[in-house]
């Protein structure tokens, strides 16, 4: 028999956790016509002795979507061993499209040129299913509707108030054009445009269409964020509320149980909730012991009991506590284009700020912006979390014994014994005392508190938990310079979810491993047929990598390393990615619910 690429004498993985057995691979098109003990001539040979392999990562949870226009090749992804994306998630999406000026939106939250799309050629999620397809991608895409955009499309920017049932109705046209064209659910962001959706009237209602159709329910709960509440309707944004204020502290809570609420009025529609939090915040410095309580309490509560009573409930968790870090000069936290900074503070130029900070009384003033509930380090308001300090490392200064502490260390440092001097006050006045010294001062964001490493394992470890990414597309070369730099998470998530649970803790065997991250998400949350594993007739999207060697090699100083240990990436059937880089080939396709 003669194949197009013959992977041969390998560890091989299938996916669906049988123990790995030796063999070949061979492959002809798209797919994968033979498995086991087989020989013939190949087009493509690679040596696979010595190596392992099995089905491509699959991100459950992806924001790819929004920029794969612009970066078909998604070298982030591809690069740790990612072949297919569930995207449109958190109510996000590029359509459907209510005019022009809305296929900019997203450009600020992505960083993109504030042009980028603006010559958007579709209106409908169909059209701009097309279009992906036909501008190529390098991975596939596992398309949602986004609740958000659907809001935009009818509502414009009137969004932010519930809508009329005539409003409702527009909606429901737009979402079943979308089911038709091929979205596998719908996914809502109860942070964004959805919080001013009214649950019964609205959402449930759209998400009975989708149940119709056997789709899901994709959720980003309500407060997942740390946000303040604000009265007025039209301050929308980045970190602020309009529920109750108590909900800067229990409004976790209250978020996980809405989705539940949610799932289970619309018929008990299948759901996949985005980026698991534990439901109960504790924001002060507490034992693991009371962590690991908290975590299992929360799948015992949420997870468990509700798949006893029939609702058929998974989730999704970043699978490192530094997963939303970054590495950011200090100062540009007061001017931050996302958080809502007073206009005299965004107005005033940093060379004065820093020369203002010598002055009390002018610290005085900064204390009570930082303290407005509104401002946020990072992803951390101090008004709703005072313990943001622990969370911050300073990477370089010129005050060369706080590098490698976080600003909690040197408060505490500052103020022995006295831990609430040291919260309230020292931690602000070493970060202006920093300042002052050396204006470049760069600290890395470390630490994410909803996914600390033992919810990690209790949460990763649970037959419905799957590691996600929730990243855009980034290219594999970063800029050198600039001091702004993502998290190396955002390259190497898979290959730190096997060194990490697979190798260095043993929470889960290989075989476990590559059926939550590979298998499950597409079998059971998607339901998509012939992929996630390996077999004759299934489509060949499959990683090569050495399992001794596999790791995350990035650094918030280097986030794009290539991962150490990857080898080979292909996807229905064409390599993408060898020799530690893509080799340009976009065979992707944009899978479609039938």
């Amino acid at each position: 028999m003669h194949y197009d690429v013959l992977i041969q004498d390998a560890t091989i993985v299938d996916g669906t956790g049988s123990p790995r057995f030796s063999g070949s691979i061979g492959i002809r098109g798209e797919r994968v016509v033979a498995v086991g003990n087989i020989a013939g001539a190949a087009t493509r040979v690679i040596e696979g002795s010595g190596l392992t392999v099995s089905p491509g990562f699959v991100d459950p949870h992806s924001h790819a979507d929004l920029n794969i226009l612009q970066e078909p090749l998604a070298e982030n992804l591809i690069m740790q061993g990612v072949t297919t994306f569930i995207g449109c998630n958190c109510g996000h999406c590029r359509a459907p499209l209510r005019g022009p000026q809305y296929a900019s939106r997203w450009n600020e939250y992505l960083g993109l040129a504030p042009d980028a799309c603006l010559d958007a050629d579709w209106r409908t999620f169909g059209e701009f299913l097309d279009k992906v397809e036909t501008s190529g991608l390098a991975l596939n895409f596992v398309p949602l509707a986004g609740h958000g955009a659907i809001r935009l499309a009818v509502m414009g920017e009137d969004f932010k108030r519930r809508a009329s049932l005539d409003e409702v109705e527009v909606m429901k046209q737009h979402l079943q054009e979308a089911l038709d064209s091929g979205a596998f659910g719908l996914s809502t962001g109860m942070d964004y445009e959805g919080d001013f959706a009214d649950p019964d009237t609205e959402v449930v209602e759209l998400l009975k269409l989708v149940q119709e159709r056997d789709g899901f329910f994709a959720p980003h709960t309500r407060n997942l964020d740390y946000r303040w509440r604000v009265d007025d309707p039209e301050d929308f944004g980045y970190g602020r509320s309009h529920g109750p204020r108590e909900d800067a502290w229990v409004g976790r809570y209250h978020g996980v149980v809405e989705a539940i609420e949610t799932a289970l009025l619309s018929n008990k529609i299948r759901t996949h909730i985005a980026h698991f939090p534990p439901a109960w915040a504790v924001f002060t410095p507490h034992p693991d012991s009371v962590e690991r309580v908290v975590a299992q309490a929360t799948l015992e509560e949420f997870i468990d009991k509700p798949r006893a009573q029939g609702l058929d409930v998974t989730f999704n968790i970043l699978a490192a506590e530094f997963s939303a870090g970054s590495r950011a000069a200090v100062i540009d936290s007061f001017y931050n284009p996302m958080v809502e900074i007073p206009y005299w503070l965004r107005t005033l130029p940093r060379d004065l700020l820093i020369e203002r900070l010598r002055i009390p009384s002018f610290r005085e003033r900064m204390k009570e912006v930082i303290y407005s509930g509104t401002f946020k380090f990072g992803m951390i308001p101090p008004r709703t979390d005072p313990y943001w300090m622990d969370c911050f490392r300073i990477a370089h200064c010129r005050i060369r014994e706080y590098e490698g502490k976080t600003v909690g260390q040197i408060a505490r440092e500052r103020s022995p014994n006295r831990v609430m001097e040291a919260v309230y006050n020292q931690s602000l006045e070493a970060v202006f005392d920093m300042l002052v010294a050396d204006p470049d001062t760069v600290w890395d964001y470390v630490m994410d508190k909803r996914f600390s490493s033992i919810v990690q394992e209790v949460f990763l470890t649970h037959p419905a938990g799957f590691p996600c990414i929730d990243s855009a597309c980034l290219p594999a070369a970063q800029p050198s310079d600039t001091l702004s730099k993502v998290s190396p998470f955002y390259f190497s998530a898979f290959p730190h979810f096997i060194e990490l649970m697979v190798k260095e803790k043993q929470l889960l065997s290989l075989e476990q491993a590559i059926h939550k991250a590979c298998f499950l998400p597409l079998q059971e949350i998607a339901q998509v047929k012939d992929r996630g594993i390996i077999r004759e007739g299934a489509y060949a999207d499959l990683i090569v990598f050495d399992l001794d060697r596999v790791r995350m090699t990035g650094t918030f100083a280097e986030p794009s390393l290539p991962t150490d240990g990857m080898e080979y990436v292909l996807v229905n059937g064409q390599v993408v990615y060898e020799g530690q880089q893509p080799t340009g080939s976009t065979p992707g396709k944009v899978l479609r619910r039938s």
